[in-house]
């Protein structure tokens, strides 16, 4: 079963909740950035659309930067993203330790891509290497046990801080 909105537009009105739930936990705020791992890219999509639907319902009166995040084995997104192109291509051959993010050919993507483009934010890849000391450190310092690709947001607002994408 494929949960890319082509296939299952459903999906994405659970998963734009997320948004809905950040922005609660804030008082109704939102943050400067939303950072997420990115396969199938439905995620980005997603909770970019729930943050466009609070503002449109005037919930929120600002819209967070979207940063999606893969893998430097497989990052189709993050390829169209930096050179400047509408449509996804194909990855091949895929090779990262995060394997829940290792998907060749994001259905998604398009949608990914008008989001990333429309908030006015950003697509990053990281190395195995940096996802695994991410998760070290999400380990060491808050107790939390991530796999790479769990830890693949904490690695990319890393690197994101370092070029200077985030501040």
């Amino acid at each position: 079963l494929t949960t890319a909105a082509a296939v299952n537009p459903y999906h994405f009105e659970g998963t734009k909740t997320i948004a809905f739930e950040i922005a609660e936990d804030l008082g109704w705020n939102t943050p400067a950035w939303v950072i997420m791992p990115a396969g199938g890219a439905g995620l980005s999509a997603a909770v970019w659309k729930g943050f466009l639907e609070m503002m449109e319902a005037g919930i929120i009166t600002e819209l967070p930067r979207i940063l999606s995040v893969q893998a430097e084995g497989c990052a189709p997104l993050v390829r169209a993203f930096k050179e400047h192109k509408n449509k996804i291509e194909r990855w091949e051959k895929p090779s990262t330790l995060a394997k829940a993010i290792s998907v060749p050919y994001p259905l998604d993507g398009e949608l990914a891509l008008r989001a990333i483009r429309d908030s006015g934010g950003s697509a990053i890849s990281v190395s195995d290497g940096e996802m695994v000391n991410a998760a070290r450190d999400m380990a060491r310092l808050e107790g939390i046990f991530a796999e790479p690709t769990g830890a693949a947001s904490v690695a990319g607002l890393s690197k994101a801080l370092k070029e200077g994408i985030v501040s």
